[in-house]
């Protein structure tokens, strides 16, 4: 679904009128709710994904999506998820904060700052030790 939402803007609004952000968005609390097994790295990496694309572009997707509690569940995933988690659930901060200033102040207030910070220093650190 990200990638159907990735580039058209018309086909974000639709998904976003079908409701598939919000069975999407469903899926993902249950995925990580707590005491639940969690599911194959790739399932949840994946909805975050489309998640985030569908946020791209359109603040009334944002609004949608973060009033959902995306914004608490990416960030969790972005303190404990494997790489490819990490990776998507930045990704999709990113979306969900650009040109939205409520958006940005529930990100930091899910205190993922710190590890944004350390995932970041992390990365880069990899990149100097490749490149050594």
């Amino acid at each position: 679904l990200g990638c159907v939402a990735a580039n058209c803007s018309e086909n974000r609004e639709l998904m976003m009128e079908c409701g598939a952000a919000q069975l999407m968005i469903d899926l993902l609390h249950r995925m990580l709710a707590v005491g639940s097994m969690k599911p194959a790295t790739h399932e949840c990496a994946w909805i975050v994904a489309a998640l985030g694309r569908l946020a791209s572009k359109s603040t009334s997707n944002k609004s949608i999506i973060a009033r959902e509690g995306v914004i608490n569940l990416v960030a969790e995933l972005v303190r404990s998820g494997n790489a490819l988690e990490r990776e998507e659930a930045i990704s999709t901060l990113c979306n969900l904060s650009a040109n939205h200033e409520s958006n940005k102040d529930a990100i930091v207030a899910t205190g993922v700052v710190e590890s944004l910070l350390k995932v970041l220093k992390g990365e880069a650190l990899g990149c100097i030790k490749e490149r050594l």
